[in-house]
């Protein structure tokens, strides 16, 4: 049985139970709030070390970044 699967069933137990099903409506929101929180942390550090790539490979000549002024040409167009 996939773990959805197991979930649903396990919930079917105590679906009748409000108590019960306000405590995992809690726990749920809470675990998705902190996965997306850690989902979005990720993706900042993969951005930054990106971005520090491209730095470092600037400084060593191998790229040529793109100034702001073209930035901003680019976001006019």
């Amino acid at each position: 049985m996939d773990i959805s699967a197991q979930i649903i069933k396990e919930m079917s137990t105590i679906v009748d139970n409000d108590s019960a099903m306000t405590k995992l409506l809690a726990y749920v929101k809470k675990l998705a709030k902190s996965v997306h929180e850690k989902n979005y942390e990720e993706d900042i550090t993969i951005h930054i070390a990106n971005g520090l790539r491209q730095v470092k490979l600037a400084k060593e000549g191998k790229i040529r970044l793109n100034t702001l002024d073209n930035l901003l040409d680019e976001l006019d167009d």
